[in-house]
């Protein structure tokens, strides 16, 4: 996928479904409360089996939980821009139909191409599996304690923030996509560490050395892994996992 096509906001087409629409920030409070169905997958349910699929692990879900079918229904209309979803079957295989100008369907085959479309588009991070429970303990503690001690940015803060920087009111930024405000903030923080760094180099009395100047315009990971160096190293995880065993 281009990371044009991302910043340009563009929606991406994939066969047998149509277009692919990243959300816009006025409708991401309805995406935000239920975007946690396309994060995971069958792993997070310790699903081994080669058989069952990602999609499979959806429809078990619907059948157990009607709120859950409303709730990917949701993510459908919102991603697909239509609002007939119709789950049907047809010769044992269960699919749903979208009533969109494609006519197009998610199913088993494509719900995985779907699936990371829609990831990228919106910046969404699935979570890590760890299949030692007492790893995933050990991790979830550490992000935790990572939390406490790092600094709160919610979507408010952000919009708050690109609003007052462009002069421009909260509600011009309905239309962007959760991608390109994600992109502006992060390059409005990046020019203004790179501006604070400068002002602190031209002070002839400090030691910067050792401290490398950041560029305004370096390149930037809007889908930061945040469960990079939980683990300082490979070996650290590898020894609890086996102090485990």
């Amino acid at each position: 996928m281009s990371s044009l096509k991302n910043i340009r906001g563009e929606p991406t087409f994939v066969e047998g479904i149509g277009n692919i629409y990243p959300i816009k920030i006025r409708d991401w409070e309805k995406f935000d409360s239920s975007k946690e169905l396309i994060s995971v997958k069958k792993e997070h349910f310790q699903i081994e089996d080669e058989k069952f699929t990602n999609f499979d692990v959806i429809l078990l879900s619907a059948s157990q939980n009607h709120g859950v079918l409303d709730k990917f229904k949701e993510v459908l209309k919102l991603t697909l821009k239509c609002e007939l979803i119709e789950l049907q079957e047809h010769n044992g295989r269960c699919y749903f139909l979208i009533g969109n100008e494609e006519t197009g369907r998610i199913d088993s085959d494509n719900y995985d191409v779907f699936r990371s479309t829609v990831m990228e588009q919106n910046l969404l991070i699935e979570p890590k599996v760890y299949k030692n429970p007492t790893v995933a303990a050990w991790a979830e503690k550490v992000m935790k304690k990572r939390a406490e001690g790092g600094i709160s940015v919610t979507l408010e803060d952000k919009i708050t923030t690109v609003a007052t920087m462009d002069g421009r009111d909260f509600q011009d930024y309905d239309d962007y996509t959760y991608y390109q405000l994600e992109a502006k903030f992060e390059r409005i923080s990046k020019i203004e560490e790179s501006r604070s760094q400068s002002m602190m180099f031209a002070n002839p009395y400090a030691d910067f050395s050792k401290m490398k100047l950041v560029h305004f315009a370096e390149s930037i990971n809007l889908r930061k892994d945040p469960y990079k160096d939980l683990f300082k190293d490979s070996s650290k995880q590898s020894k609890l996992e086996q102090g485990v065993k």
